[in-house]
């Protein structure tokens, strides 16, 4: 009995100590890099469903990985994420629909997006959820990569003419 009063404790002071956060808050993480970047939320119980929106940008193609947390105390402290879902640049919306598993959006080209975390607050006193998300560059040859190619090729093509010169 005393955990679970300590459990409401605790679930009372965050909630009362991040009731400041909004529903469908509109933040920049910036532009992402290898790095991961956290993003999250704190709901009041008042708070039924939501939607927050996370803008980020690349500055290389290539793919961006992630996944979420819920922040659950029983049916005192607890959020359930349904969605979370990407759209800009270089696609129009591409979705998950099980985002605890994490999640991965491919074959991005530079450029802005917006990330939309939607779930519903179905704690008593609310609830919280925190995110990690991170860019993947696709990789890009280097000249030495063109000019070994380009040597492979010339070999072969030499190959070929003496093969045919016989």
């Amino acid at each position: 009995m005393n955990v679970n009063l300590r459990s409401i404790a605790l679930a009372a002071a965050l909630t009362g100590a991040l009731l400041s956060a909004p529903a469908h808050a509109a933040t920049d993480l910036g532009a992402l890099h290898d790095e991961w970047t956290w993003f999250g939320n704190t709901l009041s119980a008042g708070t039924t469903t939501f939607t927050d929106y996370y803008t980020f940008t690349l500055t290389n193609d290539g793919l961006v990985a992630g996944g979420t947390f819920e922040l659950d105390i029983g049916n005192w402290y607890n959020v359930d994420l349904s969605s979370v879902s990407l759209s800009g640049a270089s696609i129009t919306t591409s979705q998950d629909l099980n985002p605890n598993d994490g999640f991965t959006f491919k074959d991005l080209l530079t450029g802005s997006y917006q990330l939309a975390v939607t779930g519903k607050v179905t704690g008593f006193v609310g609830g919280a959820y925190l995110g990690a998300i991170h860019a993947v560059a696709v990789p890009v040859p280097e000249p030495e990569d063109y000019a070994i190619t380009l040597v492979g090729l010339a070999g072969v093509a030499m190959l070929m003419r003496r093969r045919k010169a016989r």
